[in-house]
């Protein structure tokens, strides 16, 4: 009866995680330029697309990094700014 009790408990707790839906995903796609480039932070536009922004590494050093898309991901337009002791751009 105890490992009765205790099946039912773990069969009700593990209900809830199941019962998740998973994220909402639009598009996915990588944006990069030079080496390495992190994403720190992307918001929707007004024109229904996104912004996304961060750093790249381009020879050895950091640059903050800016990325335009359209509403399905495309890039319109991608900005590298001058360095500035491993600034990045964040939200």
């Amino acid at each position: 009866m105890k490992y009765l009790k205790i099946l039912i408990l773990v069969i009700l707790l593990s209900l809830p995680a199941a019962a998740q839906f998973p994220p909402d995903t639009l598009w996915t796609n990588t944006y990069t330029y030079g080496y390495q480039s992190f994403g720190y932070s992307v918001e929707q536009t007004t024109d229904s697309g996104f912004i996304a922004c961060g750093m790249t590494t381009v020879g050895f050093i950091q640059h903050p990094y800016l990325v335009k898309t359209d509403a399905n991901g495309n890039s319109i337009w991608e900005r590298i700014y001058p360095a500035n002791a491993g600034a990045g751009l964040y939200e």
